[in-house]
Order: C-alpha cells, then sequence, then structure tokens
C-alpha cells in the first residue's frame, strides 16, 4: 500500500485477551467499527459525555442491540451517506436500539430482550401504516419474514 509518500502493508494482528487488560467500568461508552468493513473490529470505546441538547432528555441505557442496518454498516455494505439527517457524521451510528428508563417494559420481558424491539417494530409500524398508508382489509406480502423487521 502506498499512502502519504510511504510504502506499507495492511495486516492482521491477533489480540490475546490477555494482552487487552482488566476489564473495568466505565461512565460513558459506544461502540463502533474501527475499520468499515471488518467485523472483528467491532468494540467497545470510552467517551467523553457530551451533551449537546437539554439535560432533561437523557436516559440510562441498560442493554443496547445491533440491527441488520448496524451489521450493514460496520460490513461497509450500506455506507453512512445513507444514514438520514446529521447522523453519518456523527462518531457513534451503531447500536441505536437500547433498553433502559425511556419507556417502560412488559413485566415479563428482560431489559435484554426489550433493546431488540424498537427499531424493528418502529420501521414496520412506519412503512406500512405512516409511508404505506395501510388500512384495516388490506394485505401485504412480507420478503425476508425471518429478519427482525419482517417478523415485526
Amino acid at each position: 500500500v502506498h499512502q502519504n509518500g510511504s510504502w506499507g502493508c495492511f495486516c492482521n494482528l491477533s489480540v490475546l485477551p490477555e494482552e487487552l487488560g482488566q476489564p473495568r467500568a466505565v461512565a460513558e461508552s459506544f461502540v463502533n467499527a474501527l475499520h468499515p468493513g471488518d467485523l472483528s473490529t467491532v468494540q467497545w470505546i470510552e467517551s467523553p459525555l457530551v451533551i449537546e441538547h437539554d439535560e432533561k432528555n437523557l436516559c440510562n441505557v441498560h442493554y443496547s442491540s445491533l440491527n441488520f442496518r448496524d451489521v450493514m454498516l460496520a460490513t461497509g455494505k450500506l455506507s453512512r451517506d445513507a444514514l438520514p439527517g446529521d447522523l453519518a457524521f456523527q462518531e457513534c451510528v451503531l447500536g441505536i436500539e437500547f433498553a433502559g428508563f425511556l419507556w417502560e417494559v412488559p413485566e415479563k420481558w428482560s431489559l435484554a430482550e426489550a433493546a431488540t424491539v424498537p427499531v424493528a417494530y418502529g420501521t414496520a409500524y412506519y412503512a406500512l401504516l405512516v409511508r404505506g398508508r395501510m388500512r384495516k382489509g388490506e394485505t401485504v406480502l412480507i420478503h425476508a419474514g425471518s429478519g427482525g423487521v419482517g417478523q415485526a
């Protein structure tokens, strides 16, 4: 690889868990792919708390999940340009689904289970009812019904 006037190469290095050191608790973090296109580089990254808006809108996240869009972004099959608004310019674009103290979770659900619901069901609702204007008595073909949105 020739970059900035120097020759070199890209290579994969094995990092053993003991080389990573002991896990430690941090106040704020996010998950991201360090190299889009390489799922092995998805990792937690410590970050400072940055409040850009009203502090009352903060919530405590207990569980977060990755969805198909996150996998497509992390593998480089979906460009950040496809993200709405200014989301493409944010450092953290993976794992926007979460469970915490934002809305009530049914008593029989764990927070881990609840984290898998928002984007899939929100997408299905938006596609069928808001954009598709689906009404009682109409039918829809669910293509690829094995994924989260298809099931929703």
